[in-house]
Formats: C-alpha cells, sequence, structure tokens
C-alpha cells in the first residue's frame, strides 16, 4: 500500500469513527430530550388532574354551602 493510499485508509476510517460519536451523541441526546418531555408532560398531567379535583370538592362545597343556606 502506496503512502498516499494508507493516509485515505485512515482518514476515512478517521471519518467513519466521527461520524458512529456523533450518532452516538445524537442518539443520547435525543433520548434525554424524550425523557425530559415526557416527565414535564406527565407533570403537568398531575397538576391538572389535581386542579381538576379541586375544582369538583370546591363546587361540591359551594352546592353544599347553597343547599344549607337560609333562603
Amino acid at each position: 500500500m502506496t503512502v498516499p493510499e494508507e493516509a485515505f485508509l485512515h482518514a476515512a476510517l478517521g471519518a467513519c469513527e466521527a461520524e458512529r460519536r456523533d450518532t452516538a451523541l445524537t442518539v443520547r441526546r435525543d433520548r434525554v430530550l424524550s425523557a425530559a418531555l415526557t416527565a414535564t408532560l406527565a407533570a403537568a398531567l398531575f397538576a391538572g388532574l389535581a386542579a381538576w379535583h379541586l375544582h369538583q370538592d370546591t363546587e361540591a362545597a359551594h352546592q353544599h354551602q347553597a343547599r344549607l343556606a337560609p333562603r
């Protein structure tokens, strides 16, 4: 193998390794972002559900008070 051929081969192998590392980094970043989005959506759903239950409880208390109030 000639010197230019060997240099080309080393450059190609280096480029393949760099592309593999970049792909692995992108996949890892995408997984972290997906997990963060999932956690955020779960927290928002939980907060919304808690707020809805609180609203239902408040409405029931108001209706109960309205029934007890003299007219």
